[in-house]
């Protein structure tokens, strides 16, 4: 994992844990309002859908979150449906793009073309 996806799970994780903390010795509030209250903590420090990185960073939180039991099954497996079809636009995107096609071989070699008799002569 690379360090924006670490930092957004910690910090989803601390916002989330700072909700249960601050209310788990109070009586107004029964667990699972707290657990709701946890969830939107959580789901504010998700990061907008606007990359690629982004999007895995999203995913990722939506994985941890389903794993750390702050999502439903069901919340995750939206979640991560409209992640893969955000990358599906995004990777449509860049097939139509020309300055991707063209950057994609930028980095390899360009081969020689010969040249024939007649060009050489002129």
């Amino acid at each position: 994992m690379n360090d924006t996806i670490n930092t957004t799970l910690a910090n989803a994780q601390a916002a989330a844990l700072a909700v249960i903390t601050a209310h788990a010795n109070d009586a107004d509030y029964d667990q699972k309002r707290i657990l709701e209250m946890a969830k939107k903590a959580w789901l504010m420090e998700l990061p907008a859908l606007v990359d690629r990185a982004a999007v895995k960073t999203f995913i990722a939180c939506a994985a941890r979150g389903l794993q750390s039991r702050i999502l439903t099954p069901s919340e995750a497996k939206a979640m991560i449906f409209i992640a893969q079809t955000l990358l599906s636009a995004l990777r449509d995107e860049q097939a139509e793009d020309p300055a991707f096609q063209y950057a994609r071989y930028a980095d390899r070699p360009r081969r020689r073309v010969q040249q024939t008799n007649a060009e050489e002569a002129a």
